[in-house]
Parts: structure tokens; C-alpha cells; sequence
């Protein structure tokens, strides 16, 4: 049996996959038992094929709508998204440039003001912004996907 046979049994069935046999598996449930006619699509019987179909193609239908709500949205807010995502960058490499590239400066004894800016760069207040910021970052990054600028 192919696997759209599969696919479409399942739309009527209860029962696991590895539990049909010869008959029709759809789930009748006025009599609250598997039909058990003959199959003859697959793993249903004509009836109950046709059912499966009306089910399938109304998935489908309704799949294909919500692509299209989610494709207009992601349209409607990209260039917002876009923008966070530019102005969380600019606010990451201000949080956490060194404060020289200079090795020497922040080797030995160390400057006052290299201590200061340490103690600015790793303060609580600041690890916990720049990890928010990294965290928001990742979520629009999903949000963004494969956007070719």
C-alpha cells in the first residue's frame, strides 16, 4: 500500500497503522467499532474513501490558508523586525566592546580606568541587558528566517 493510503486511512481511523488488516479501518461512530466492509482503496472501502478525500483536501485547504496568513504577516513585519534586529546590534557591540584593542593596556598592573570599565562591562545590570538582548536577537532571527537583504 502506497503511503497516501496511509495517509488518507488515517484521517477515518482509530486504530495504529500496525493493527489494519484486510477491511476497511474507518471509525464509524454510531456504532462506535471500525467498519469492516471489504477495502478497496487501500485500507478503505469506497465510502469511506471518499470520506478521507473530503477530509484531506479540507486540511489541505486549511493548511494552505494559514501559509498564506503567516506569509502576510512575516511581510507586514519584517522591516520592524529588520530594525530591532539592527538596533539590538549596535546596542550588543556598545555592551560589550573592550575598551581598548591594546594588549598591553590591559596587561599587569592595569589602568583605573580599565578597572572601571570591567566593572561596568561585567556588572550585574549589564550581563542581564546583554543577555536579554541576545535572547531577543535569537527569537527574531527565527522570526527572520532566510531574508535576503
Amino acid at each position: 500500500m502506497s503511503s497516501q493510503d496511509r495517509a488518507l486511512a488515517s484521517m477515518v481511523a482509530l486504530t495504529p497503522p500496525d493493527r489494519w488488516g484486510k477491511q476497511c479501518v474507518a471509525w464509524v461512530e454510531s456504532r462506535d467499532a471500525e467498519c469492516g466492509k471489504d477495502a478497496k482503496d487501500g485500507f478503505l472501502c469506497a465510502r469511506h474513501a471518499t470520506v478521507a478525500k473530503n477530509r484531506w483536501e479540507k486540511q489541505q485547504a486549511k493548511r494552505q490558508a494559514q501559509k498564506q496568513k503567516r506569509a502576510q504577516h512575516r511581510a507586514e513585519h519584517m522591516p520592524d523586525w529588520l530594525a530591532e534586529r539592527d538596533r539590538i546590534d549596535a546596542e550588543l557591540a556598545k555592551r560589550t566592546q573592550p575598551l581598548t584593542t591594546d594588549r598591553a593596556f590591559s596587561g599587569g598592573v592595569g589602568t583605573g580606568q580599565h578597572r572601571k570599565h570591567l566593572r561596568r562591562q561585567f556588572s550585574d545590570a549589564n550581563v542581564e541587558r546583554v543577555g536579554a538582548l541576545l535572547q531577543r536577537r535569537q527569537t527574531l532571527e527565527a522570526m527572520i528566517g532566510d531574508h535576503d537583504e
